[in-house]
């Protein structure tokens, strides 16, 4: 069991750990306002 877990716990790990460095360099003030309604990537609203 562990030798097929492995790999994705290192792929969840590095994941992890990039996001949390991308949140970090966020400003603390930098939250979304939860009246405005959330924009999507794609173009659409």
């Amino acid at each position: 069991m562990r030798d097929w877990l492995t790999p994705h716990e290192r792929f969840w790990r590095e994941r992890l750990t990039r996001m949390r460095g991308v949140l970090d360099a966020l400003p603390d003030d930098a939250q979304p306002d939860p009246a405005q309604p959330a924009r999507h990537q794609d173009g659409d609203s």
